[in-house]
């Protein structure tokens, strides 16, 4: 018998909070660092503290603490200047590194008897060895854009967003309208000089063992599509993303767009609780007459259920079953999501807990954010 969901938040949480600790420690968030070794820290943290944990709280109460791929809630989205989300390492584009002056964003997420922690910070690299080669790398997946902003201009974005983020922990509660209180944020971000919420980047409920529910949580007051949609009791993240544009655009509504080729995936849910030789049979799907696509498939129902994985996961031989998947719809693809050259990106994220009577618990602030 598993613990209660708001108990595995709480560990789920605390591992969060230890591992941004131990990555400030690190003096790894420098001009210089690989950002595969900023992922490979973040990862490795996650899972030996994950399994501390779950070895004290099973030897109280046995088989009430476990965890998918190793308490692994997602790979870690690490996105420069103006790629906002979802960029994570490629195995190949080992080389990339932080220069002076980026704007950082780090997603990650811890998890729980499949409840996820999804939280995320935003920094600007100010220190460290520069060595101002990321972006010539041959075997980069996406090409970020270098940046003329000033220090304030980049600080007062972040700090813009971070108080975003705490406007909509401080609104939420039952039957609260989405509408009004996107619209709310909105207007927050919007009195910044300068700064544009974006548009198609949301916040999200998140569900047992699906980090993205179907309750869409923008920070633009017209981007909801059901404007008597209500907030319900559920567990949230609570995540706002704001950009700051070149000189030379100006735009009212700004939106990121897919750029460069995927790193991060995830199992079709509806699919995962199948195997591969009942889609086969029952289904006739047939991609799944191929061996090496049923084997694939079983193997990422096995690890990550329907958590989301990065093909770093992966043996360089399973990359043509991986796109076969995708191809037909059984694997889920996320490629980078960008804004326009030259400009500066911004997120901060928590995730909450919102009961029937009304109380919110905030589960991975801290002393950093």
């Amino acid at each position: 018998m598993s613990l209660p969901i708001e108990e595995s938040l709480r560990i789920a949480s605390d591992v969060h909070k230890h591992v941004r600790q131990r990555l400030k420690e690190s003096n790894l968030l420098n001009a210089g660092t690989r950002l595969i070794d900023i992922a490979n820290f973040i990862e490795t943290e996650t899972k030996e503290h994950v399994s501390n944990v779950s070895y004290a709280i099973n030897g109280l109460q046995p088989n009430t603490c476990s965890a998918i791929n190793g308490g692994i809630g997602f790979p870690v989205g690490l996105s420069i200047n103006n790629c906002a989300a979802h960029y994570h390492p490629h195995s190949l584009d080992v080389d990339r590194v932080l220069s002076n002056s980026d704007i950082l964003k780090v997603d990650f997420g811890t998890e729980i008897n499949g409840w996820i922690i999804d939280s995320a910070f935003t920094t600007r690299i100010a220190s460290g060895d520069d060595k101002n080669n990321y972006h010539r790398n041959n075997n980069a997946t996406i090409e970020y854009s270098k940046h003329s902003f000033d220090v304030d201009d980049c600080e007062s974005l972040i700090s813009c967003m971070k108080d975003a983020t705490d406007l909509g922990i401080r609104n939420i509660g039952i039957d609260v309208r989405i509408a009004e209180w996107s619209a709310s944020i909105e207007e927050l971000i919007r009195s910044h000089d300068g700064v544009h919420p974006i548009y198609n980047l949301t916040g999200h409920d998140i569900l047992h063992e699906i980090i993205h529910g179907n309750i869409r949580l923008p920070s633009v007051g017209n981007a909801v599509d059901n404007k008597n949609e209500r907030f319900k009791a559920g567990v949230y993240a609570i995540e706002t993303f704001g950009a700051r544009l070149p000189s030379k655009v100006d735009e009212m509504q700004v939106e990121v767009d897919e750029s460069g080729e995927p790193t991060i995936f995830r199992l079709a849910p509806e699919l995962s609780k199948y195997t591969a030789r009942e889609l086969q049979t029952h289904f006739r799907t047939p991609i799944f007459r191929i061996h090496s696509v049923q084997k694939l498939f079983s193997q990422l129902n096995k690890r990550f259920r329907t958590l989301p994985f990065c093909e770093r996961y992966l043996q360089p031989n399973d990359r043509t079953p991986l796109s076969l998947l995708v191809k037909n719809g059984a694997v889920m693809s996320y490629p980078p999501l960008c804004c326009t050259a030259g400009s500066i990106t911004a997120q901060f994220e928590h995730t909450v807990l919102l009961k029937d009577s009304g109380t919110v618990t905030v589960f991975s602030k801290d002393d950093d954010y």
